[in-house]
This record gives C-alpha cells, sequence and structure tokens, in this order.
C-alpha cells in the first residue's frame, strides 16, 4: 500500500510537470493543524493525577498541533467541479507537561511524534456562491502516514540547596506506516487573478490498517499498561493558498 500511493503521487507530479500550463491543474500550499480528539490513551497525561487512571501512561496530545500542507490538484472536468488532490502532508505532534514531585523538584517532560504522509484524494464542488467566486466542497481524503520513531524527553531539576538538573532523553515507539482517512468540507474563493484561498475542516481516523497490538498504542511513550492499538480519531483545518496554471 506505501508503494501505491507513492507511485500515484509520482506519476501525478510527472504528469503536472509535463502539462503544467493546462489549467485543469493547480498548486497549492499552506497550514494544517491537527488535534486528537476523544478520551483516549494518546491525548492522556503522560503522568496521571487521577488515581482512577493511573496505570496510563499517556502520550499528552490534548492539543491542537501544527504542520504544512503541499498538494497538487487536478480537475476531471472542464467546470471543476470535481478535482482530485495529491500530496504531502506533515505534522509535529508535540506535548509538554510540569510535574511538582516535591519541595523544590519539578520534572519537565516532553513527547515530540513526527507524521509526515502521502494525501490522495476527491473534492466535489456542490455549490457557487452569487456574485462572488467562492465555491463551497465536500471530499474524501485517503492517507498514508509515516510515524518516526518518537523522542521522549525529561528533565528533573532539583532547585537550592541541591541546584542540579537531571536529563533523560530517549527514543520511543519504533517507526512504523498506517493508512487512515478523512472526510472534509470547505471552501474556496478567488483573491486575484489566479490566486486562490482554500479553507477546509477535516474528521478522520490516523489508523484505518494496519494495527500493530504488540506496538500498542499510536502514539504514547511505552506499552507497559496497553494491550492493543485503538483507532485514533482527529480533526484537522487547513489554510491555504492555491495558485491555478
Amino acid at each position: 500500500m506505501k508503494k501505491l500511493l507513492l507511485i500515484i503521487i509520482l506519476v501525478a507530479v510527472s504528469s503536472f510537470l509535463a502539462n503544467a500550463q493546462n489549467s485543469k491543474f493547480s498548486l497549492s500550499g499552506g497550514l494544517l493543524t491537527m488535534k486528537i480528539l476523544g478520551s483516549n490513551a494518546n491525548s492522556s497525561p503522560m503522568v496521571q493525577r487521577d488515581p482512577a487512571k493511573n496505570n496510563i501512561i499517556g502520550g499528552g496530545f490534548s492539543q491542537t498541533n501544527s504542520g504544512f500542507s503541499l498538494k497538487l490538484n487536478y480537475d476531471l472536468d472542464e467546470a471543476g467541479t470535481y478535482s482530485m488532490p495529491m500530496g504531502f502532508e506533515y505534522i509535529h505532534l508535540n506535548a509538554r507537561e510540569r510535574i511538582p514531585i516535591a519541595k523544590n523538584v519539578t520534572a519537565y517532560l516532553s513527547n515530540d511524534a513526527y507524521l509526515p504522509a502521502v494525501v490522495v484524494g476527491f473534492n466535489y464542488k456542490f455549490y457557487k456562491f452569487k456574485f462572488t467566486n467562492v465555491r463551497a466542497y465536500t471530499g474524501l481524503d485517503i492517507k498514508g502516514t509515516f510515524l518516526q520513531v518518537g523522542k521522549f524527553f525529561r528533565e528533573i531539576h532539583y532547585d537550592k540547596p541541591i541546584d542540579s538538573t537531571d536529563v533523560l532523553e530517549i527514543d520511543t515507539k519504533s517507526a512504523a506506516f498506517r493508512l487512515g482517512g478523512n472526510i472534509k468540507f470547505g471552501f474556496v474563493g478567488q483573491i486575484i487573478g489566479n490566486v486562490y484561498i482554500n479553507s477546509f475542516i477535516s474528521f478522520g481516523l490516523l489508523n484505518l490498517a494496519p494495527k500493530d497490538n504488540a506496538r500498542g498504542e499510536l502514539l504514547t511513550t511505552g506499552i507497559l499498561t496497553e494491550a492493543n492499538e485503538t483507532f485514533t480519531s482527529t480533526m484537522n483545518f487547513g489554510l491555504l493558498l492555491e495558485y491555478r496554471f
């Protein structure tokens, strides 16, 4: 599946380079954010304060994190009602926690996950607003995410009179590939000439397949308390500039 997605992207880029003057092509890029939804191990704190959840070692990814998107879009019809976006996305997830341990002793924790992905999708522009060149669309993306080796950082700081620091930095879970998908809704509108703005919100799953229960949850720092890999649902927001050739 990884090879198939890469082949699709390479074919699309080759076609674009050979037909750059074809008005059916556009190139878009810009900000992409991700938030992990629901109450699960990936979004739970790395160190639990709730006695009822002390057996959960979380990923700490409860906040929205940012990245970028770069896509080549191809209109499937003359009116541009149907289009196929193909390209690359990158999200850096970063979680930080400050844990008071005792008087004058504080632990600082950090968990980093890196999520590059290749994407191919289908968009349908279903409505054009009157008196303005803005169209609403919905779509479906298939996403192959190449999870990189995670990084965990712990710093324990001892204040006066000791005034010292104990630092630990380790790799967390191994690299992995996951196939997922998103359903999205957005708007694309003309700014000036061939320059457009494309904004959207999407909801989906990072890990539809394959699953590796021996690896545990997708984005946590360890597997000591994990029996399997559960679905990881996400919400994304994108704000892209688009240039039509």
